[in-house]
């Protein structure tokens, strides 16, 4: 390195150097308030090192400029280690590497990327200035001409109506076109040339609609020329033309709807459709490559390279077809009774939108929202073309609008865009819909064709969001249980798919990390089983138990402790095994399941209706999580001698036991948790009982036992003090003990 770079690099090691004493001075400076003396002095200070701050922000921006300007990357910097304090050479290395980084970036930059990158590319001025004023104005030409057609058709025949519009069309077609080829550059030409295309269409449509001047046959070969035209034309400026094509549609779409429906007359409804069908492929941009590469089999790379045809790009196209159909649709139900070319229109606009499916299918999406939007209108469109044909009764059109959605969740899973998740709920809604309004389906296969499906097929692919679909198609039996009133067998048939939708929730939770769907689908399907179970419990009493036929109270209790006991017994053995895993959710989850069963548990032992049963599966129940919460809290003691306390004053006033015999009862079992806690090095389990002890003592001498004389106080104040004294050279003796085996 030369001498003078090294010098230079040096004075920048001194000037950091320096620069660090000042720092110290001034932090050290800075933890003392400075006197009113030196206020002026500091306040001088701070405006000499603001003009410093500036003077070198102006040198660092020339340095810039002229590093740029020569386009030099430095490949080395030497720093003096020796000079410079650890924390300044960090500081200096950082900066320098991020510099460099910085340098390096934008001289690549500078160097690789043309300079019309740079452009404007949102030149709004251009775009609607210059485009988008000129399909407006296309648009506004061709409304002004339909009122002009309305106020002069009074006074003017037919045959001038049709010529003059002729005249209008070819003339303003003409102008565009001649003063286009004289100044290419000029937008607004494009537009007069798509005006006078889309007025020639309009006066096609009305040649035959309105003044009935050409036959079908005439129409057809006229508007095949027309397509050949303005295909050329699109050459010029493809977006321009396609939007002022596809608004040149949409008016006349509605302006023969309206006509045919004055008229009611079908027929002439059909050939409208068939028109719209035709020209609206004109403007859908089908050339004869992009047909060819759509409809081959197997692409290469370099093709479909080639080949690019965005969905976005097709946008406007997309968006007038529905638009456009469901004006027809509103058409057609203006039309009372179905004739024979209104249901041949509907097949064939059907057909259209399976034929917009397919070639949507084919393109490439961007983003992919647009492309779901419009997936999920035109399937709505589908299906409502289908009820509005009348030809199916009502619960056939819920069975078309459940096969549709299935066919599109495929349609959009294949096609792998983002935002799929918006048709797949729109699907899933329909699902429920088309399932729920068919009787048939609704009563004998909900199950089978929407919860299990769904289930299925979201654990083996993977996607949690058909998980949760059949978790919520689950919560629909519910409204099903109610709807079915009395009927017997069907309460059976739905009792047996809520087990089947049991066991397929089961096998679908196993080795599944996803904690919601778990806790969501449990207890759900808890509380539509039981519901189920009672609701069949209840009917099956009432049927076939002749004995306690009159006994109604007796057959409602027996039939409320059936789905307890299958409920408890199922959630005993699932959480016995820890089916749904260890997540700190689920374990939440069934810790407070299980503590609704006990509280269910409590309450239904004081009935007088299979007693012993229900104790023995209550027990189980405050058994269950006993030892694996002592081992994951040693002050878990508290609640488990809690709640084996509760459980033994339930059952003990559930037989009508006496009061002293309860706090008996509670003595030893105080005495029980001392030993235990003892036994088990838990201290929680000795102060529990130790208190419980002394408040079982109290209740039984002050409260339980009456006394008449002075003597029988004075006995039960000495009983109970030498009982509290017993009770604490127990703890004293434990306790030492405990302490003894500490050391």
């Amino acid at each position: 390195m030369e001498q003078k770079k090294i010098d230079i690099l040096n004075f920048e090691n001194d000037l950091l150097n320096t620069r660090k004493r000042l720092n110290d001075l001034i932090y050290a400076y800075s933890k003392e308030n400075p006197a009113s003396e030196n206020y002026e002095l500091y306040k001088e200070k701070i405006n000499h090192l603001e003009a410093e701050l500036k003077y070198m922000d102006v040198q660092l921006q020339r340095m810039k400029q002229e590093f740029y300007a020569v386009n030099i990357v430095p490949s080395e910097v030497i720093v003096n280690k020796n000079v410079l304090n650890e924390s300044i050479s960090n500081e200096s290395i950082l900066n320098e590497s991020i510099l460099n980084k910085t340098i390096q970036a934008e001289s690549i930059q500078n160097k690789d990327i043309p300079s019309n990158v740079y452009r404007n590319t949102q030149d709004y001025e251009k775009i609607f200035g210059k485009n988008f004023m000129g399909i407006f104005a296309s648009v506004l030409i061709f409304i002004s001409l339909i009122i002009f057609a309305t106020l002069v058709l009074p006074y003017l025949s037919n045959t001038i109506k049709m010529i003059g519009l002729y005249i209008v069309s070819f003339a303003i077609l003409s102008a565009g076109l001649i003063l286009y080829k004289k100044k290419p550059e000029n937008k607004f030409y494009i537009a007069l040339i798509g005006c006078g295309a889309g007025s020639l269409y309009i006066t096609l449509l009305l040649s035959d609609l309105y003044f009935k001047v050409i036959g079908d046959i005439t129409l057809y070969i006229f508007i095949l020329v027309w397509a050949v035209f303005v295909k050329y034309l699109t050459k010029y400026k493809n977006l321009v033309f396609t939007i002022i094509g596809q608004s040149g549609i949409f008016i006349s779409t509605i302006l023969g709807t309206a006509l045919c429906v004055r008229e009611q007359d079908i027929a002439k409804f059909f050939v409208l459709v068939v028109f719209y069908i035709i020209s609206s492929c004109v403007y859908s941009n089908f050339s004869k490559d992009y047909l060819r590469f759509i409809l081959s089999g197997n692409k290469t790379d370099s093709e479909t390279a080639h080949m690019q045809f965005f969905y976005e790009d097709n946008l406007c196209s997309h968006i007038c077809k529905p638009l456009n159909i469901t004006v027809f649709m509103l058409g057609f139900t203006a039309f009372i009774k179905p004739g024979g070319f209104e249901l041949t229109s509907i097949f064939l606009l059907m057909f259209y939108l399976l034929f917009e499916y397919y070639f949507a299918y084919k393109e490439i999406c961007r983003s992919g929202i647009a492309f779901e939007l419009l997936t999920i209108v035109n399937s709505f469109l589908l299906v409502c073309l289908f009820n509005v044909t009348q030809v199916l009764s009502e619960d056939y059109s819920y069975i078309l609008m459940y096969i549709i959605s299935i066919a599109v969740l495929f349609y959009v899973n294949r096609k792998k865009t983002n935002y799929t998740i918006v048709s797949e709920i729109c699907c899933f809604i329909m699902i429920l819909l088309g399932s729920c309004g068919n009787p048939f389906i609704r009563n004998h296969l909900y199950a089978y064709i929407t919860i299990i499906p769904f289930m299925i097929y979201g654990k083996l692919k993977d996607k949690k969001q058909y998980l949760y679909a059949g978790i919520a198609y689950t919560a629909e039996f519910l409204f099903i249980i109610m709807s079915l009133s009395s009927n017997y067998f069907l309460k059976i048939e739905s009792l047996i798919m809520i087990f089947v939708v049991y066991a397929v929730f089961l096998y679908v939770c196993r080795n599944l990390e996803l904690p919601a769907f778990k806790i969501i689908g449990y207890l759900i399907l808890c509380f539509i089983t039981m519901l189920c179970i009672d609701d069949v419990a209840h009917h099956s009493m009432y049927r076939y138990n002749d004995t306690h036929i009159t006994h109604i109270e007796y057959i409602g209790i027996k039939a409320s402790l059936i789905p307890f006991f299958v409920i408890a017994l199922i959630h005993l053995i699932l959480n016995k095994l820890e089916y749904f895993g260890k997540e700190a959710s689920v374990e939440r989850m069934m810790y407070i399941f299980t503590a609704i069963l006990m509280i269910a548990g409590c309450t239904e032992m004081y009935n007088e209706v299979w007693k012993l049963p229900v104790i023995l599966v209550t027990l189980l129940l405050f058994i269950v999580n006993s030892k694996k919460l002592l081992s994951k809290n040693k002050y878990a003691g508290y609640y488990i001698a809690f709640k084996y306390t509760v459980l033994m004053i339930c059952i003990l006033t559930s037989y009508n036991v006496v009061d002293y015999v309860v706090s008996i009862c509670l003595l030893l079992f105080a005495i029980v948790s001392i030993i235990a806690g003892f036994y088990k090095d838990t201290s929680s389990f000795r102060l529990y009982g130790l208190v419980l002890s002394m408040i079982s003592i109290i209740k039984l001498i002050m409260i339980d036992i009456h006394y008449d004389n002075t003597i029988e106080n004075a006995v039960s104040f000495f009983v109970s003090g030498v009982l509290c004294f017993i009770i604490s050279f127990i703890y004293h003796k434990i306790d030492t003990s405990f302490r003894n085996k500490e050391e």
